[in-house]
């Protein structure tokens, strides 16, 4: 059921007679987990890539474990979609830079980088066609 409190302007959320969302004037206090199709919101999903790869959409808040071959940023994505890279292997990867899309890594290049034997990048999307790499390991 739904309370509403018209002299502090709170509304509480029940689930069961348990509290579970609550509106105050700074924000809202959730208990318990939230979560959407992809999963709980707190835990980044894991997905494991054991050959060649280029990431997609609903890679977004998601980190991918490369096992084998390489990852390729492509273009057309989303302003704001972020994808992390761990490299789970004993052997460097080629993050690659797709067709029609600029990544620039922190020395200031557009260009495919290489990621270190269990290294870790983080990959943030700006634009469709532009995106930012950064992390550790990148050469």
């Amino acid at each position: 059921y739904i309370l509403c409190n018209g002299s502090s302007g709170d509304v509480e959320l029940y689930n069961y007679g348990n509290l579970k969302l609550n509106t105050t004037s700074s924000g809202v206090t959730v208990t318990g987990t939230v979560s959407d199709t992809s999963g709980n919101l707190r835990i980044t999903p894991i997905s494991a890539k054991s050959g060649d790869y280029t990431l997609v959409a609903t890679d977004t808040g998601k980190t991918i474990a490369r096992t084998g071959g390489n990852i390729t940023v492509p273009q057309s994505m989303t302003a704001g979609m972020v994808v992390t890279i761990i490299n789970n292997a004993n052997s460097t990867m080629s993050i690659t830079k797709g067709t029609g899309v600029t990544l620039r890594s922190t020395d200031g290049t557009d260009a495919t980088k290489t990621l270190a034997e269990y290294g870790v990048a983080t990959v943030l999307y700006v634009s469709a066609s532009s995106a930012f790499l950064t992390g550790s390991g990148l050469s």
